[in-house]
């Protein structure tokens, strides 16, 4: 059981983990961020079984420590190791004379699947060729040989990075749509 409860709770990390990183990336690419708690499931020592919990996401957290206010965060302390970089960080909340500590640890280098790679190097013959990108998924991710979820992932990666954005483009009639334009944002 030792062994279940700590996958869980690793599961739990990283979904969580996702989800911040996730928002963090919305952000810097001005979306609008809506979801201030994340419902995770965790598991219950006394009912020996899983249940959902309520857990404040990173947009939610930054919004309390605003409307509190009188909180005083230190200089991140920046580690390099050799394959990752490490931060850690002080905040102090001078009201209620409280500290906390939070860190991350990220990979030096962002990794991308084989398959995103492979669409995303087709975006980009498409934009030199063209000048525009307008193919149907399917014919985008034919080549490369992946399926349209991989295609429509690394879409949506590329627009929270702010490196292209999707223009729906439309025939004469309303809502008959004909494919998406994708724009490089350069």
């Amino acid at each position: 059981m030792p062994d279940d409860m700590s996958n869980l709770i690793l599961k739990q990390i990283a979904e969580i983990e996702q989800k911040d990183e996730a928002q963090v990336l919305a952000e810097l690419a001005g979306e609008l961020i809506g979801e201030m708690v994340y419902t995770v499931k965790t598991y219950d020592r006394r009912a020996k079984k899983e249940i959902e919990r309520s857990r404040l996401s990173w947009a939610g957290t930054k919004e309390v420590a605003r409307s509190r206010g009188n909180i005083v965060l230190s200089e991140p302390v920046v580690t390099d190791l050799d394959n990752t970089i490490r931060i850690m960080v002080r905040a102090t909340d001078l009201t209620r004379n409280f500290t906390v500590f939070g860190g991350c640890q990220q990979p030096r280098k962002m990794k991308l699947t084989t398959a995103e790679r492979e669409v995303t190097l087709r975006l980009l013959r498409f934009w030199a060729y063209y000048g525009n990108v307008y193919p149907k998924a399917s014919t985008v991710a034919a080549e490369p040989g992946c399926s349209k979820a991989t295609f429509w992932r690394t879409i949506a990666l590329l627009e929270r990075l702010g490196l292209m954005r999707r223009i729906n483009r439309y025939v004469i009639r309303p809502h008959a749509q004909i494919s998406n334009l994708y724009r490089h944002k350069g």
